[in-house]
């Protein structure tokens, strides 16, 4: 469980849902870890816990598109970003 403040955490979940909202492409777990770490937002296990409780509380699911599994935003995921 994470820690830290519960603002940094808030920002962080929005972080990733207006990556994956605004990006002009598909993430899989792997390319949404590494854009992520690339960029130092945060830390890998952050990243994977806070996907974990978005898709846990269907902010995103995962999807298969082309033979592969991307995160998708979902309804509380676009109200969350309104």
């Amino acid at each position: 469980m994470y820690l830290g403040n519960t603002e940094e955490l808030a920002q962080n979940k929005l972080l990733l849902l207006y990556i994956i909202k605004f990006s002009n492409r598909t993430f899989t777990n792997n390319e949404l870890t590494e854009f992520v770490l690339e960029r130092n937002y945060m830390n890998y296990f952050f990243i994977q816990q806070y996907l974990s409780e978005l898709v846990d509380s269907h902010f995103i699911e995962k999807t298969n598109t082309d033979s592969k599994e991307v995160y998708k935003l979902l309804e509380k995921g676009e109200i969350a970003l309104s």
